[in-house]
């Protein structure tokens, strides 16, 4: 009996001991499974929050606003609508923003250079618009929506019975993490105004842009400070890095903005680092359980398809442009209509000879050139009493035959048939019996009979002072000549379809007074200022035309550099101005727009037409990515909400390094212009149209650019523009 008791006893023992192991098994297996799954928990924990972190610097998501949404030009945000990634996208968010700060740097930058009140006005507005960009996608990154990003990855949990894990959004939170180091923007030297401040280089990230920058990204969370106009802080984003999990313990200790930063853009300035906590029920126990974890955004992302993407970029005014005025045409003045005057008297008769025979009859004047000598035949033939069979002078009767003084029978009356045979037949005879009517009448019998003296004849009269011009007669009866020799110019009024600069004003008035028979003309300067054309033969040079042309400008159409050159080659009325100077900033503000330009790209745009009246607009062409010189006198699509409202650069006005202005003399060159080897001169004449001209006259031409800041996107005009001074009469017409 004794000997069963204690092997009773054993087996007890070996049960409660085998029950006691089975019991600590499955408490270890559920233990394994608890731990095991807070780990899954954590793990799923942080693949939210750096789904957060990614999704901070993604585009705009339907399901949380983490961009901001641009309503386009002429909203307070117009200026940045180009900062967005892609164009077409009108968001920005966190991989933009820094864009946005790099321009409003550049705009900035662009005032304090110029210096004018104006400038450094509207650049202290972009910074104030930029402020409230930032403050606007602050408030998109610190919304309990953002949390919805952390719903969207689907780690496994399936240790604790695959219960979903749920952020907890009270537990959202966001930090400003490594202040100093690198946003995802950087500077080209080619682009600078002026230098940028030691502090706004980033430190610590060992990440450096590309060669052709100056050497560092701009820092972020500093405060960037341009004196006189304001401050604005940029976000660091970590180019070349991806999102990436942070230590909750460097997450809470991170500094806010606002120790390195005043309070005002520390309350505008968005976060680039967030934490989120989640939960879950374990589904055996019935044991809550969570995490808590925290990411930081980084500026290098992965795109659809699995291409990796640097987002970092030039600091840059995308959506700038440069303007480029030639001023309206002149208006010319009435029947300033020029014609082809080869054929006109003065080029003919009255040049080349033999001139014009006038004589006054009872009714008007008889002249010729034909014969030279008729007048005084038929003079001869009425005052001679030995010719006159009726012993009277003057008033020969009908069918009576005479010869004249020469005695040749030509002077016949009747027949007829014989009145325009001889040496001084009537049709080398014609009158005009009302001066105020153009157009000479047939040969009148009648009135040729009245003749008593040979008159005058006008190309004489024309040699002779002082006058040495036609009067009296001759001048009177100027119509019925050109007329009768069918050298008057064509009926027309005022020609005013063509391009004119004030040089062709002045040259028109002068044409249009010759050709209305004028005898003399006084022209004055000081009009109000004209478009301007390039002369084909320089501004010390006779215009080289057979004759004015009235179709358009006496000057071509020329490009950019053609009419800066212009401008530049005369005698410089403001030395310190250069066309160089004038290149260089158009240059700079080239790649302000552009900043990777090359410089074949940039010299191309300066070949670009402008002709008289005409504007052209340089910007970046949003579908080939390069700057696009626009020579139409309507602004591209892009730009005409900006156009449209008229903005005026805000520069200093007639900076004298960039405001050029050349003058040249007019006299005998471009006004009134001789004939020059064996030709012809202005409208066609054998020589000048006046030959006594008095006083002095001058053109100048002007090239005037006025630097922008880049408010409202402009960055610049350049206007083109001619006017003439001084005065001066012309007389004698040749």
């Amino acid at each position: 009996m004794k000997t069963r008791r204690r092997q009773g006893a054993t087996l007890g023992l070996v049960a409660v001991c085998v029950l006691v192991i089975i019991v600590v098994g499955i408490g270890c297996f559920f233990l394994a499974k608890i731990f095991g799954g807070g780990r899954e928990v954590a793990n799923a924990t942080d693949a939210g929050a750096l789904n957060i972190a990614k999704n901070a610097m993604k585009k705009n998501d339907p399901l949380a606003r983490v961009s901001v949404s641009l309503p386009g030009p002429g909203s307070k945000y117009a200026d940045f609508v180009l900062c967005a990634d892609p164009p077409n996208s009108n968001e920005i968010n966190l991989i933009t923003y820094n864009r946005c700060v790099a321009q409003g740097l550049l705009v900035a930058m662009n005032a304090q250079a110029e210096g004018s009140p104006q400038a450094k006005t509207n650049a202290a507005a972009v910074l104030a618009n930029l402020a409230s960009l930032g403050s606007d996608l602050k408030d998109k990154l610190v919304n309990p929506n953002v949390v919805t990003f952390f719903g969207q990855v689907s780690n496994d949990t399936r240790m604790w019975g695959n219960n979903s894990l749920t952020a907890v959004n009270s537990t959202y939170q966001q930090a400003y993490m490594k202040p100093k180091e690198s946003t995802n923007v950087f500077f080209t030297a080619s682009e600078l105004p002026i230098a940028p401040p030691a502090n706004w280089q980033s430190v610590g990230t060992g990440k450096v842009p590309p060669a052709y920058s100056t050497g560092s990204y701009i820092r972020g969370y500093e405060n960037l400070v341009v004196p006189g106009i304001g401050s604005i802080m940029g976000v660091p984003v970590f180019p070349q890095q991806n999102p990436h999990l942070v230590a909750m313990t460097d997450f809470t200790a991170a500094e806010p903005p606002n120790a390195t930063a005043t309070a005002l853009n520390a309350a505008k300035i968005p976060p680039n680092a967030f934490s989120v906590a989640a939960k879950t029920t374990e589904s055996k126990s019935g044991a809550l359980g969570g995490a808590v974890a925290a990411a930081i955004v980084g500026a290098s992302m992965f795109q659809a398809g699995g291409a990796a993407a640097n987002y970092d970029f030039p600091a840059s005014v995308p959506g700038g442009y440069l303007a480029f005025v030639n001023l309206p045409s002149a208006n010319m003045p009435p029947n300033s209509t020029a014609f082809d005057n080869q054929y006109n008297i003065f080029n003919q008769e009255l040049y080349t000879g033999p001139g014009i025979d006038i004589a006054p009859t009872a009714s008007g004047a008889a002249f010729s050139n034909t014969d030279m000598t008729a007048t005084g035949a038929w003079a001869a033939y009425n005052t001679s009493s030995a010719s006159n069979p009726n012993g009277t002078t003057g008033g020969q009767s009908a069918g009576s035959f005479v010869a004249d003084a020469r005695g040749k029978n030509s002077l016949l009356y009747p027949p007829t048939s014989s009145l325009n045979s001889g040496p001084h037949a009537l049709s080398a005879m014609y009158t005009a019996n009302n001066p105020t009517v153009a157009g000479a009448n047939p040969p009148n019998v009648a009135d040729l009979l009245t003749i008593g003296a040979q008159g005058t004849n006008c190309l004489t009269q024309m040699n002779t002072g002082p006058a040495y011009w036609l009067n009296g007669t001759c001048l009177s009866y100027l119509p019925s000549f050109e007329a009768t020799f069918n050298h008057a110019p064509p009926s027309g009024g005022a020609n005013n379809s063509g391009l004119y600069s004030d040089v062709d004003l002045v040259k028109g008035q002068v044409i249009a007074a010759f050709q209305s028979g004028s005898k003399n003309i006084s022209v004055s300067g000081n009009n109000s200022p004209s478009g301007l054309g390039v002369f084909a033969n320089g501004v010390n040079s006779p215009y080289p035309q057979p004759y004015y042309n009235p179709g358009g400008s006496i000057q071509t159409t020329g490009t950019i550099d053609g009419l800066l050159s212009q401008v530049t080659s005369g005698s410089q009325l403001i030395p310190t101005c250069t066309k160089t100077k004038i290149m260089n900033q158009l240059t700079q503000r080239c790649y302000e727009i552009k900043p990777t330009a090359t410089a074949a790209e940039v010299a191309a745009l300066w070949t670009t037409p402008l002709p008289i009246g005409q504007t052209a607009y340089v910007y970046l062409d949003p579908a080939s990515k390069n700057l696009k010189a626009f020579g139409q006198s309507q602004p591209p699509a892009t730009l005409v909400p900006a156009v449209s409202s008229n903005p005026i650069p805000d520069g200093a006005a007639l900076d004298p390094n960039i405001s050029c202005e050349s003058n040249y003399s007019l006299d005998n060159n471009m006004i009134d212009v001789p004939k020059a080897n064996g030709g012809h001169a202005d409208d066609n004449l054998h020589d000048r149209p006046y030959t006594v001209p008095s006083g002095a006259m001058f053109g100048q031409d002007h090239a005037t650019l006025k630097l922008s800041s880049g408010f409202n996107n402009l960055l610049g005009q350049l206007e083109f523009s001619n006017t003439t001074s001084g005065s001066e009469n012309f007389s004698r017409p040749n």
